[in-house]
């Protein structure tokens, strides 16, 4: 048992380590290379500079919230503290706790971590997991619809206690931990329509909606002597819509996408471990299972992205491995088995080519998934590819020249042009395969 928390730790502590600008930056760059236009992250940063004592979202911890295999762009984004993006370049939400008329007292995105705790819940065992975060201001539950839902749909729950001089507020922003601009807010009906696709309700209805674009003069304040707003738009992407909440221990914020998101490539029962395990701490149990929920989550398709799957564009070989291991060992059989198949068709994956150890890897993680299915159908047709990856071992391990092989799949680009990118091994010396890894 404590190989399986040890290994899947490892992963989880690389899935939670991508942080906002690297999550950013692969789809903003591409992007700022195709246009001339200035790319969303740079506008963020530039604002960042001109508006200091404006909040922020933090940009660390992401977790993410998804039905496994899901694509990346359709996985929500979760930060310490209740900030939340309901898929890749949608828009932030964050809760922001003002004094009666005046300034932001604290919000989801600088209450101090410590003063944070959050956990995975699960309505229930077949679910995908919710997020519960609770601070000295709210508890805020964050969950995402699953398989047949709009591609989008989120809720969340927030109880608070009754603060007589505290009033709150759900804040709708370009930024956030995957936001994207806002170019378009419009109020009716007591439904914000943001962009002209997502909307946005709350329960009970709030008491002031306030639309507008960041950067004017105290847009941050409450003010009685404007007039508001019923729809404003921009191309600047600024725009923001803070709804202020009634006072009352609870209330709910649904959100829905009109695009509908394509079926997951991937078939799962339950984001939980497998095992049925009687200890006496239960927090060991506990951790077992969000740390299954956050590999399986991380899932694209059969692909195994080595940390953020938004931040790494392609599956990996040797993170990978792990990956099925410690799935396979947690009592995830049918979905190990789904991403041994993609171990097995494909010799080499990853961001830096093929390289020598991906044969003996990928026959590691087969095996740890083949010998907990004991299915001879499934043995029979993994074995043409053991018996290829076995094969090309034993030809490394005697090689007398160096041995290429073609690159499959994306690659890192500033490797692109390594004339080395190719190449798996040297000759064998002293009974060793000289093989090239991670650039060695």
């Amino acid at each position: 048992m404590p190989r399986i928390a040890s290994r899947t730790a490892l992963l989880v502590t690389a899935l939670s380590a991508a942080i906002l600008a690297g999550i950013r930056a692969t789809a903003e760059d591409q992007n700022q290379s195709q246009s001339s236009r200035v790319s969303p992250r740079a506008s963020v940063l530039e604002a960042r500079k001109r508006r200091p004592n404006d909040p922020w979202p933090r940009g660390i911890g992401h977790v993410i919230l998804a039905p496994p295999g899901s694509r990346e762009e359709w996985k929500s984004y979760h930060e310490p503290g209740g900030s939340f993006s309901p898929t890749v370049g949608s828009f932030g939400v964050s809760i922001w706790m003002r004094q009666l008329g005046g300034p932001i007292e604290a919000s989801s995105d600088s209450i101090p971590l410590d003063k944070v705790r959050q956990r995975l819940v699960w309505p229930s065992r077949l679910n995908i997991p919710g997020i519960e975060t609770e601070t000295p201001y709210y508890t805020a539950r964050w969950t995402r619809g699953t398989v047949g839902t709009l591609a989008g749909n989120a809720t969340l729950d927030l109880k608070r206690p009754l603060f007589a001089d505290k009033t709150t507020a759900v804040v709708i922003r370009s930024v956030g931990p995957a936001g994207g601009p806002i170019r378009s807010l419009h109020w009716k009906g007591g439904e914000l329509v943001v962009n002209g696709h997502w909307r946005v309700r709350v329960t009970p209805p709030p008491t002031t909606v306030r639309l507008g674009e960041e950067g004017a003069e105290h847009w941050t304040l409450p003010r009685l002597d404007v007039k508001p707003l019923t729809h404003w738009a921009g191309d600047s992407g600024w725009g923001y819509a803070m709804l202020e909440l009634p006072p009352g221990p609870s209330a709910r914020v649904e959100i829905d996408d009109s695009h509908p998101m394509p079926q997951p490539g991937l078939r799962y029962e339950s984001t939980r471990s497998g095992l049925e395990l009687s200890l006496p701490e239960p927090r060991f149990a506990e951790s077992l299972d969000a740390q299954v929920a956050h590999l399986m989550m991380g899932l694209v398709g059969r692909e195994t992205r080595p940390g953020d799957p938004t931040n790494y564009p392609l599956a990996w070989l040797r993170d990978g491995a792990y990956t099925v291991v410690a799935l396979a060992r947690a009592g995830q059989l049918d979905v190990a088995r789904q991403l041994a198949t993609y171990f097995a068709e494909n010799d080499f994956f990853g961001g830096f080519g093929p390289e020598a150890d991906a044969p003996g890897l990928a026959l590691w993680a087969i095996e740890e998934a083949s010998i907990r299915q004991r299915d001879h159908e499934f043995d029979e047709w993994l074995w043409p590819h053991v018996f290829r990856k076995a094969e090309f071992i034993l030809e490394m391990l005697d090689a007398r020249e160096p041995i290429r092989k073609l690159v499959r799949g994306p690659v890192v680009p500033k490797h692109w042009n390594d004339p080395e990118l190719t190449l798996v091994c040297d000759p064998a010396r002293d009974g060793l395969i000289v093989g090239r890894m991670d650039h060695h």
